[in-house]
């Protein structure tokens, strides 16, 4: 199970959403991922999510694409009408042409050149480049929720019935 709180990311009728507010999200996050615990539901993801690039959004990937309808090569799932999203396209012989200026916008993170990220303890798991949308947007370098509240992430992990096996069979799917 993994569990993120809906969000407005975009669109004609995005203030129209029901949504929680950011903090109670991400209060209810933590306690669906423990009910899941409780119930005996793997949370792999959620510990995927503590590893060395675990936290790493795959559109700061270089070899993370998703591809139009139109043959548009894009970064992000959420910005889809979004023209900075758009880094490149497929041509009619099926080869990427990737603009890559476009693309390094996507790419380049903070965690070499931001302070808060040279110091931070979670810097392996998401190298900052855990939402790479944000950064472009807001200019500034989200955290993932797991660094955020990391005393409920451990709490949650370290009460989980088998971890281990959860990853496990995450991994043989």
């Amino acid at each position: 199970m993994y569990f993120r709180p809906v969000g407005r990311w975009g669109g004609p009728n995005d203030a129209d959403l029901p949504v929680c507010a950011s903090s109670d999200g991400q209060v209810a996050m933590f306690e669906l991922h423990g009910q899941a615990l409780s119930s005996n539901m793997p949370v792999a993801l959620m510990q995927r999510n503590l590893e060395p690039g675990g936290s790493v959004c795959y559109a700061a990937q270089s070899f993370s694409h998703v591809v139009g309808a139109d043959g548009r090569l894009m970064k992000c799932t959420v910005a889809l009408d979004d023209p900075i999203n758009v880094v490149g396209r497929v041509t009619e012989d099926g080869e990427f042409q990737i603009d890559q200026a476009a693309e390094a916008i996507w790419l380049d993170s903070d965690e070499t050149t931001e302070p808060a990220c040279q110091a931070c303890y979670f810097r392996p798991a998401c190298q900052g480049a855990h939402c790479p949308l944000v950064r472009i947007q807001e200019h500034r370098t989200p955290c993932p929720p797991e660094k955020l509240h990391i005393k409920q992430t451990l709490k949650l992990l370290a009460h989980a019935p088998d971890t281990a096996m959860a990853a496990a069979a995450f991994d043989a799917d």
